[in-house]
């Protein structure tokens, strides 16, 4: 589990260097070490299948490694020749930033900091709803109250109070 964490860590920290205009020996090797590092993501998944058997698809952060394996996996055969479209191309590499969350998978702090903002998730959507009815309700009571006053100073036909649906 360590050596694994602290691949997943290099392998970030290197697609974080990742830019568009890079030199070509810069982008060959990382190309080989994005190979390097999905060899071992297949080979610790084929542990856990051979460990685990039936017992490793019920836990749901088994199957996210393997979708983003599988995905790192399709990227790497469709490789630069591009015989996808372009957009699916970007939606599968997009896959590979999720490699990031199997850090939290194996770090317990970060788990429960995670845990604790999904948790907070409907209190805060609640707030916002009500934060939105608020705007709303002075919005329309602002219209009501000062769509009759004269244009002048700082009024005109296109800054007004009358531009809300009353």
């Amino acid at each position: 589990q360590g050596f694994v964490t602290v691949v997943i860590v290099i392998n970030i920290l290197l697609m974080a260097t990742e830019s568009h205009k890079q030199a070509k020996w810069w982008y060959d090797a990382m190309s080989n070490l994005n190979v390097l590092f999905v060899v071992i993501y297949m080979v610790e998944i084929l542990i856990k299948v051979v460990a685990y058997l039936h017992a490793f698809f019920t836990d749901l952060w088994n199957i996210f490694d393997l979708v983003v394996v599988l995905a790192s996996i399709v990227e790497i055969s469709i490789g630069p020749s591009g015989a996808v479209g372009l957009q699916a191309l970007r939606a599968i590499r997009m896959l590979k930033v999720f490699r990031a969350l199997r850090l939290v998978r194996r770090a317990r702090r970060l788990r429960t900091m995670i845990n604790a903002l999904i948790g907070s998730l409907p209190p805060i959507i609640s707030s916002l709803v009500f934060m939105c009815l608020l705007i709303f309700f002075f919005a329309t009571l602002g219209v009501q109250f000062f769509s009759g006053v004269r244009f002048g100073a700082g009024l005109n036909r296109r800054n007004n109070f009358k531009t809300a649906p009353e």
